[in-house]
């Protein structure tokens, strides 16, 4: 049998034979233990995809509809929370990233593809094909260049889950902001609606009494400055509860929730925070912390990685061929190592351990950041803590008593209609005052348990610079 039909038919059985005398030197690359990190209070997050289950990213198929059976009700910030983190696009775009950096490092540490030729040559003017050849590649690498590649690639997924932990962070956080807002902007309501309501039946009841020239003129106009002032005030207090409306509808991703009742309660017993220990547990729980330090991370591997580059990989070629017109066969085997003509080994090292130092110095910067952000959020929080304190304990009983001994006098005829007006002022404004006061502290609270991760709608999702 000619042998051009002997190579036509068994093809396929040389090139699997030759391909698998070639694999077997190479053993396969062992899967590495998953890089763990977690922080305290989140799920572990670790390289290993059955370890975390991640929600499935949104279908275009997916009904609208379907978003608003997730809200549990009543408003709560647990229910608001939960929805928000489900359904925020910027949660669904880390998680996008987590996968991406999942699906590189399924393929990394992959044995480089084994290369396989067919040749056919005819020499002269005949027409038949003198001489044909397979060959079969492998490059083999060295230096634990696919060990240190997967490395590698377990941080970027680490990072990844970091970023996402850190959004889900922001999110949660600004929700909390948000429902605080309307919480307290709707008591601010309920208070200044009740003030208006006083303020008018005043004004009708001095109104009846210049008519009957029992009080002045100068009481009357006070009486209506007096009841404008509260429907202004209430009316600016509406819009401003409005606004909150839409800020956490935004943020929680709902436009449904919008002036439905909240379930919660702002006059919580307040908590005595430490300067020290609240620093403490910022740096030991960051998720921003924890990105930079996976970055860190990665680039010592990187250094590694540079540094295996002066290990040179091997390319081996198995050739067998035979020539038609004498009926000969012959097999050749080539081994190459590449040699470098310009070494450009250190210049990557140097890079690489640059990067490192880059790295290393973004943790101690973002330490002090952190610091930074956290001085006048506990600032704010403390001396919100202080002024609840006055407020509780002297100023609103102050101003609750002056008021009711006023209202006696004035019906007794001891206090003219102007001190009345003043009294009722200032027991309004100790109140809103005092609202003002637990809006800062439960806003400032937010931020300092939400390790001051806010701004989520900005789709903050760098790599952790």
């Amino acid at each position: 049998m000619p042998w051009k039909t002997v190579m036509d038919r068994n093809l396929p059985l040389y090139l699997l034979t030759a391909a698998t005398l070639l694999l077997s030197a190479c053993t396969p690359l062992r899967p590495r233990a998953s890089t763990k990190s977690h922080a305290i209070g989140w799920p572990r997050l670790t390289s290993d995809e059955s370890a975390i289950s991640l929600p499935a990213l949104p279908s275009k198929s997916d009904p609208p509809s379907a978003d608003q059976s997730l809200l549990e009700k009543p408003l709560t910030l647990a229910a608001l929370k939960k929805y928000a983190v489900q359904k925020n696009p910027s949660i669904t775009a880390a998680m996008a990233h987590v996968r991406a950096a999942q699906s590189h490092a399924a393929q990394v540490g992959m044995r480089p593809n084994t290369r396989i030729g067919f040749s056919a040559q005819q020499i002269g003017s005949s027409a038949d094909i003198e001489q044909v050849g397979i060959a079969v590649g492998q490059e083999i690498l060295r230096g634990n260049k696919r060990q240190l590649d997967q490395a590698i690639s377990e941080h970027d997924i680490n990072r990844a889950r970091q970023i996402l932990q850190s959004q889900q962070q922001r999110v949660q956080t600004d929700v909390a902001i948000g429902y605080f807002n309307v919480l307290c902007t709707q008591k601010r309501v309920e208070l200044l609606t009740n003030i208006a309501h006083i303020n008018k039946e005043a004004t009708e009841a001095v109104e009846a009494l210049f008519e009957s020239k029992e009080v002045s003129k100068r009481d009357l106009l006070q009486a209506r400055i007096e009841s404008n002032t509260s429907k202004s005030l209430l009316q600016l207090a509406q819009s401003e509860h409005a606004a909150a409306w839409q800020v956490l509808a935004a943020v929680v991703g709902s436009t449904e929730i919008i002036d439905q009742p909240l379930v919660g309660d702002l006059d919580n017993a307040v908590d005595q925070i430490v300067w020290e220990s609240s620093l403490e547990h910022l740096l030991a729980n960051s998720p921003e912390i924890a990105t930079r330090q996976a970055s860190v991370q990665q680039a010592k591997v990187a250094v590694r990685r540079a540094q295996a580059e002066s290990v040179p990989d091997i390319n081996i070629q198995a050739i067998l061929q035979h020539d038609n017109s004498i009926g000969a066969a012959n097999g050749n085997l080539m081994v190459s190592i590449p040699v470098p003509l310009k070494n450009k080994t250190r210049a990557r090292v140097r890079e690489a351990e640059h990067k490192l130092i880059a790295a290393q110095q973004l943790v101690s910067a973002l330490r002090l950041q952190l610091q930074q952000r956290l001085a006048p959020v506990f600032q704010t929080y403390t001396s919100s803590q202080q002024q609840i304190t006055t407020y509780r304990e002297s100023i609103l009983v102050d101003a609750q008593e002056s008021l009711d001994l006023t209202k006696l006098g004035y019906e007794g005829g001891e206090f003219s209609y102007l001190e009345l007006l003043t009294a009722q002022r200032t027991y309004s404004q100790a109140n809103l005052d005092y609202l003002a006061a637990l809006q800062k502290l439960s806003v400032a609270r937010a931020k300092i348990d939400g390790l001051l991760l806010t701004d989520s709608l900005q789709m903050q999702l760098e790599a952790g610079h």
